[in-house]
């Protein structure tokens, strides 16, 4: 291999990558647009009329509980940082509110704005957000992943699910704090310096500081506080998606028992976080087919219009958020101490 061929891949790499983010946005616009059609189908008639009757204030309302998810997932990344470095909650959650807003559209620019606003304004090293945001990861696996099979198995939010869900939360984030205790010092510190030193990486890669910001990720996993703080947060909000839910279906006139509402909430926020392109589509579609496959009595037709109001009621309250916590943010940058 030539000296330049690294430097051809690179761009044609680029080009894969631009390529791939846009036909993911594509494809979620397409599903926007069929999820938008079905839920046009004149069976939906009687929701459609009594969407188009409803009060203002039930529109207030799912807008401000959208407001309030963007809140509580802001203070989750203030706590889960806090035990390396300490930064505004009204920062938090203003980035948070402009970055879930940009999570709409495709190149990852949420969190290219997330990255690049917490790096200057607040002054938190590229590699520790990379740190952070994999202790982010973590956490919500360990919250939701417990709720997400206990759903699957039973269908149903009943005693069962809540002793598989309460006690997976529990013990999945007892095993992240071990586990970042042991290996985050002493012997367990020594065979990660070991491993690091035995990979084929370029000296100066494996000199540089990217093994100290890894380690920072550990100190924020190895803090109870900080794992209690987050966990209990990431329960609260999956209160309030649940809500959201419940109110849309209440406006409609759907019946949405309470555990199926947690676990469409459940859903709608695993497949937003995962969605590699750009959410706008992909969510709706997949949560309403999830629940049409999983829940019973739910039906897709009638559950995309749900879907779609609360996806609506959050662009709007995001658009309003959005302009505040960027005006807050505009009025300059802020370090730690």
């Amino acid at each position: 291999m030539s000296a330049n061929d690294p430097a051809r891949e690179a761009p044609a790499r680029s080009r894969v990558g631009v390529a791939l983010n846009l036909a993911g946005f594509a494809l979620g616009l397409a599903l926007l647009w069929w999820c938008g059609a079905r839920a046009l189908a004149p069976e939906n008639r009687e929701q459609l009329d009594r969407l188009a009757a409803a009060p203002w204030w039930q529109a207030a309302l799912l807008v401000a509980l959208a407001l309030a998810s963007a809140a509580v997932n802001g203070l989750i990344f203030r706590a889960v940082l806090s035990p390396v470095r300490a930064i505004p909650a009204s920062d938090a959650v203003a980035v948070n509110t402009v970055a879930t807003l940009g999570n709409y559209m495709p190149f990852k620019l949420g969190l290219v704005f997330r990255v690049l606003t917490h790096n200057r304004r607040n002054g938190v090293p590229l590699l520790t957000i990379g740190a952070w945001l994999a202790a982010m990861g973590v956490l919500m696996l360990c919250v939701l992943g417990p709720l997400i099979v206990a759903g699957a198995w039973r269908g149903r939010v009943d005693a069962l699910w809540w002793l598989t869900a309460a006690g997976g939360v529990v013990a999945l984030c007892a095993l992240a704090v071990f586990a970042a205790r042991f290996f985050g010092a002493g012997a367990g510190w020594a065979l990660v310096e070991r491993v690091w030193a035995a990979l084929p990486v370029p000296r100066r890669v494996r000199e540089g500081p990217l093994l100290a910001r890894a380690r920072e990720g550990a100190r924020m996993l190895a803090s109870p506080r900080a794992v209690a703080l987050a966990a209990s947060l990431r329960l609260l909000d999956v209160a309030v998606q649940a809500a959201r839910f419940a109110v849309a279906a209440w406006i409609v006139g759907q019946p949405l028992p309470w555990d199926q509402a947690v676990l469409a909430g459940g859903a709608y926020f695993v497949v937003g976080s995962l969605s590699p392109s750009g959410q706008l589509g992909v969510r709706e579609g997949a949560t309403a087919w999830l629940a049409a496959a999983v829940l019973p009595g739910i039906d897709f037709d009638r559950f995309a219009v749900v879907v779609l109001m609360v996806t609506a009621a959050e662009i709007g309250a995001l658009l309003l958020g959005g302009a505040g916590a960027l005006a807050f943010l505009a009025r300059g940058r802020r370090p730690a101490p």
